[in-house]
């Protein structure tokens, strides 16, 4: 009888016949040879469903679905239907290194408190390998201050302990897109979190506006981040407008979308990050360090932007120079002023 636990693959698809055997083949090239696969087909209507059958290994499991669900809905149905002590997600145009399952299984076994772990990718577009993506290692309280900041995984090296998930009721179906952003930000008080050094996943870039991976942004996935970012803030007793999120979602992601009528809120969103500081200080909440240079780094992402008043912008440094540090506020003083003179010639 075997007894190395099970780990259950969720790879939702949709129209990915281009990438999915690739995909299925890094599976069961794993050197851990306890796992299943469970593929939900969204509804595809290309040939993704004959790519699948070509496949016979009983340890794949083929959930077909008569129309498009969405993300969330897959996920959650993958965990419904997983039997394994931890889960781990491929999307259907990424590839598993060989070792990916064996290493995480490890990592879950030799600390009970696990929850979440995660790992490098090496970034894969028109067929090249590239640079690796969230390559450094972090501890759980590091990555637990980061995660209102910026989103420290990718997505396709994760794995989860099982009984921790469905504890949570799985996901939100609320929203097409960033529903894993919130669950993780739903599993910050159930253990720990990490980041190995190691690369796991083989991440594939694509460029068209259909697709998850795409550069472009969406009024689903911005609605999935300011959840998971709602829930970050309760964690801190705090709450804040749609309108600050919004500032904060394009100051973290999309710089080059900023207005004058996105920094009309900036103060606002300086006021928020002050709060947290001081909050997490009292409390504790998150790794107070890394939060705090987290925070001090915001502050002046912020103040530095072109629609922020000079002024405005010396007073706000002079103000928080105690959050910023010194040497920070008086780079910042000189380099809004360098760059006002620049537009004024």
């Amino acid at each position: 009888m075997n007894t190395l636990p099970l780990i259950s693959v969720v790879m939702p698809c949709y129209n990915a016949a281009a990438f999915i055997e690739d995909s299925i083949r890094s599976v069961l090239q794993q050197t851990y040879a306890q796992w299943e696969l469970i593929i939900i087909n969204d509804g595809s209507t290309d040939e993704t469903a004959q790519r699948i059958s070509a496949f016979s290994d009983n340890r794949i499991r083929l959930i077909q679905l008569n129309h498009n669900h969405g993300i969330a809905y897959c996920r959650n149905l993958g965990i419904q239907e997983a039997k394994g002590k931890y889960i781990c997600w491929l999307d259907a145009d990424d590839i598993a290194l060989p070792q990916r399952l064996a290493i995480q299984v490890q990592a879950f076994e030799l600390n009970t408190d696990l929850v979440l772990c995660a790992g490098a990718a090496h970034q894969l577009h028109d067929g090249t390998t590239s640079a690796s993506a969230h390559y450094e290692p972090a501890s759980s309280a590091v990555l637990k201050a980061r995660l209102f900041f910026a989103f420290p995984f990718t997505n396709s090296s994760i794995a989860l302990r099982a009984s921790a998930v469905l504890s949570l009721q799985t996901f939100t179906q609320t929203y097409k897109q960033a529903e894993d952003y919130i669950l993780y930000c739903r599993l910050v008080q159930s253990g720990e979190f990490v980041l190995l050094n190691q690369p796991l996943v083989l991440y594939r870039i694509h460029q068209s506006d259909n697709r998850i991976t795409s550069d472009n942004n969406n009024a689903d996935i911005v609605q999935g981040r300011m959840i998971a970012w709602r829930l970050l803030l309760a964690q801190l007793q705090l709450q804040t407008t749609d309108e600050v999120l919004l500032l904060h979602d394009k100051i973290t992601y999309y710089r080059n979308r900023i207005t004058a009528s996105d920094t009309a809120h900036y103060s606002s969103y300086i006021q928020l990050l002050c709060s947290m500081q001081q909050r997490n200080a009292a409390a504790n909440v998150f790794d107070r360090p890394t939060f705090d240079a987290e925070i001090a780094g915001r502050i002046y992402s912020t103040l530095i932007l072109a629609h922020v008043p000079v002024w405005a912008a010396f007073r706000q440094a002079y103000q928080h120079r105690n959050i910023l540090g010194i040497a920070t506020s008086m780079k910042l003083c000189l380099n809004k002023m360098r760059r006002w003179l620049l537009r004024m010639q």
